[in-house]
């Protein structure tokens, strides 16, 4: 029964998202519509909870009947996940529709930032976190520079 309720909760956000985004469709001179969705669920030294990803699946569907530039990165390592973060970010100019979805972990770092985990994230390093994961606030800065038209971040995440 959860499975049904959280699969009919997804259906009426992703519904209400796209009918948001239809009515946006772009015209002549408008920026582009560009989204990136990030899945990470096989994480290699977490025992936490399982992640689902099927939020991504339906999203990217909803995103690419809106008009977006969909492009997926499932398990991406730390080192994967900055190169994937940056070669994104490179591609979107000033007035651009952008959204950037992450499903998986996040953790707050001693400096009290929060941070994306990559699959290879291991608790046990002695390396500080912003070693091996991404600053979300430097995310969202990075993002902010470029000055999209309108910038999203979805966020499916546990935090331990």
């Amino acid at each position: 029964m959860r499975c049904f309720e959280v699969l009919l909760w997804w259906t009426t956000i992703l519904a209400g998202s796209a009918a948001s985004l239809w009515s946006q469709t772009p015209t002549g001179g408008e920026g582009a519509r560009s989204a990136l969705i990030i899945t990470n669920t096989k994480y290699n030294n977490l025992r936490w909870a399982p992640v689902d990803n099927s939020g991504g699946t339906a999203l990217e569907e909803v995103l690419r009947d809106a008009h977006f530039v969909v492009s997926i990165s499932p398990d991406v390592t730390a080192e994967s996940m900055s190169q994937v973060l940056k070669n994104f970010l490179s591609t979107v100019r000033s007035g651009d529709i952008v959204l950037i979805y992450y499903s998986g972990y996040l953790k707050q770092g001693e400096d009290g930032h929060n941070y994306l985990l990559p699959v290879d994230y291991d608790p046990a390093s002695k390396d500080k976190i912003y070693y091996s994961a991404i600053n979300l606030s430097i995310l969202l800065e990075d993002s902010a520079k470029i000055k999209p038209k309108l910038s999203m971040l979805l966020l499916d995440a546990s935090w331990d």
